[in-house]
């Protein structure tokens, strides 16, 4: 039985006496005398302080014969404040402990757990006398830090309360995790084995973390580890070849710089090298350096390594120019590299050659905002290009023919957004019959239905068109885009000059089942156009559509309006384009948020310039 510390001390005491006042007969008439008037003294003082205790188990007793869940909330919190009160002032003995154990127990079951806390506060539940049912239903309806505070008591109950952590180890945040202090040795490996499950599937960075937990959990089960993400913070570059020596089963890693000096920007990249040429990352097949953690000498040194694995390859904004590409395309080791992001880098068209040297067969290359003009002309080693990023460069004509002879390879989807494309540098696209291309993305550049008469052999076979901020396009253009039919599920055509006719037009137009993505935003709509929607049967379009996201201008502070779209469209997300002179306060906008919660949908907003 476990009894509660405060246990009458004063009662043993008094016993004892009385025991040996009976071994002491034979003593003289005088000494008896006061034996016995010492004896019922402390029968008195036993009796005083059992008076008191034995009133508190009756004003316990009558608060539980009184307990349901219609009890008032107020008269009954008094109560239990008032018995706190008492119980402060008394040693809890093993009766009292009983029926405390009782009271508490009823309060949890009937609903009012926060007044069982309090008298928890005071005195502990005597866990081990408690039924094994009790004690898992107790703890299930206890916070984590609640189960925390629990004091040690015998193995077995530990491990009760172990497993009632275990169970709500998913909806633990990662610090608190990293936080949960240790107990048995079986439960330890539990939480470790979270933490590194958490990392893998969340892509969590440990630079800043609490790194000496992490350290152990790899140290313990590194097996288990497949991304590594070090950004920044404090791991030093011993850490890392002990992390690496520890996780044989690297797939992705990501770097960043864990020091300020750019100096060991490539050091980063010669460890990965030199554990790759002792089989220690044979499993990898992501890598990933963030801007300004690499150099030549580190691009060098992963070229020429041993990660005959590595199938994405991810070297951003680190001015590595025309030398940086040559490396990865002359490398003999990367024969099986699929994806290659080369982006921010300054590389020109003579360093696009290189791709010709290639013996890896690419699927996606990103080159966004480099120096390219032109485009190789041997296209041997791009036929099973898939994507291709060429955005934020100045490509020429010539260059977006050769490209778009890819498309009848493999090449699906095409980037060529802030291209300072016309219409007079727009290729006339022949008839591709056999077009593979299906996202084209001409954003940001400065064409009009005139340019778009010169792809119209592409329009077909899109299922994504990007044409935002063409401002010179207009209705006309859009017009010539309908009228091949397309089944496009994705069409942008915010800040364009299609105007109020034109979004009807998308609305009416026969194969607009198809769409599941439409941006209009900084299209200026009327009331006219919401008397369209207003006016359609939303039961019969829900039927019949599928557009799940809407970007569109904002309908000048009419929920109605808005309400409108929610019930004709079965959206997931509606993006409002305010202008800045229409700017709301923050009480009209979280009602006009909460409009969406109803429909399961996320209503977001954005600012026109």
């Amino acid at each position: 039985m476990n009894v509660n510390p405060h246990a009458n001390t004063q009662r043993t005491i008094g016993l004892e006496n009385e025991n040996n006042s009976l071994s002491l007969g034979q003593a003289n008439s005088s000494q008896k005398v006061s034996q016995d008037s010492e004896s019922k003294t402390t029968q008195i003082a036993l009796h005083c302080l059992e008076e008191p205790q034995e009133s508190i188990c009756v004003e316990i007793k009558n608060i539980v014969a009184n307990l349901s869940p219609e009890t008032n909330r107020t008269e009954l919190a008094g109560k239990v404040e008032c018995l706190v009160k008492k119980l402060n002032s008394i040693n809890v003995n093993e009766e009292i402990q009983k029926n405390l154990n009782h009271l508490q127990l009823d309060l949890y079951k009937e609903g009012f757990k926060d007044l069982s806390e309090k008298i928890r506060d005071r005195v502990p539940f005597a866990w081990d006398d408690l039924p094994p049912e009790m004690q898992h239903y107790i703890l299930s309806q206890m916070s984590f830090e609640e189960l925390l505070k629990i004091p040690p008591s015998s193995k077995e109950f530990r491990e009760v309360v172990d497993l009632e952590i275990i169970k709500i180890l998913p909806q633990l945040s990662f610090e608190v995790l990293l936080k949960i202090p240790p107990s048995s040795k079986e439960f330890r490996v539990v939480v470790d084995l979270e933490i590194i499950k958490r990392i893998n599937n969340n892509k969590i960075d440990l630079s800043g973390r609490a790194f000496p937990s992490i350290k152990r959990a790899l140290k313990n089960h590194g097996a288990h580890l497949t991304y590594l993400g070090l950004i920044s913070g404090e791991c030093t570059l011993p850490e890392l070849a002990d992390i690496i020596e520890s996780c044989p089963n690297l797939e992705e890693i990501t770097l960043g710089f864990f020091s300020r000096l750019k100096s060991l920007a490539d050091v980063h990249a010669v460890i990965l090298a030199k554990f790759a040429g002792e089989s220690k990352l044979s499993q990898l097949k992501k890598l990933e350096f963030l801007p300004g953690s690499i150099g030549l000498k580190g691009v060098k040194a992963i070229a020429e390594s041993s990660l005959n694995s590595l199938i994405s390859l991810k070297l951003v904004g680190s001015d590595l120019g025309d030398e940086g590409f040559a490396c990865i395309c002359q490398s003999s080791t990367l024969i099986n590299l699929k994806v290659l992001d080369f982006s921010h880098n300054q590389m020109t068209p003579e360093g696009l050659h290189a791709i010709a040297e290639a013996k890896f067969k690419l699927e996606e290359l990103y080159l966004r905002s480099n120096q390219i003009v032109s485009f190789a002309n041997n296209l041997d080693n791009l036929q099973d290009l898939k994507i291709l990023d060429l955005s934020e460069n100045q490509m020429n004509a010539e260059a977006l023919e050769t490209i778009l002879k890819l498309s009848e390879h493999a090449l699906t989807r095409l980037n060529l957004s802030h291209n300072q494309l016309t219409d007079e540098n727009l290729p006339q696209v022949a008839q591709l019959e056999n077009s593979k291309l299906k996202v084209l993305n001409l954003a940001d550049n400065n064409i009009s239905f005139r340019g778009i008469e010169k792809i119209i052999p592409l329009i077909p076979h899109l299922t994504g068109l990007y044409l935002d901020n063409n401002k010179e396009l207009d209705s006309w253009g859009l017009k010539l885009i309908l009228k091949e039919k397309p089944k496009l599920a994705e069409l942008c055509l915010s800040g364009t000059s299609i105007g109020e006719e034109g979004v009807i037009k998308i609305f009416d137009f026969e194969n607009f089942s198809f769409l599941r993505k439409l941006n209009i935003g900084k299209i200026e709509l009327s009331n006219n156009f919401w008397a369209y929607v207003g006016g359609l049967n939303f039961k019969q379009v829900r039927l019949g559509s599928n557009l799940e996201e809407l970007e569109l201008s904002y309908p000048e502070d009419d929920q109605e309006k808005i309400r409108s779209l929610l019930e004709s469209f079965p959206l997931k997300r509606l993006g409002i384009f305010i202008p800045l002179e229409k700017l709301l306060g923050n009480d009209a906008w979280e009602l006009i948020d909460n409009l969406g919660l109803p429909y399961g949908c996320e209503i977001t907003r954005m600012l026109e310039n």
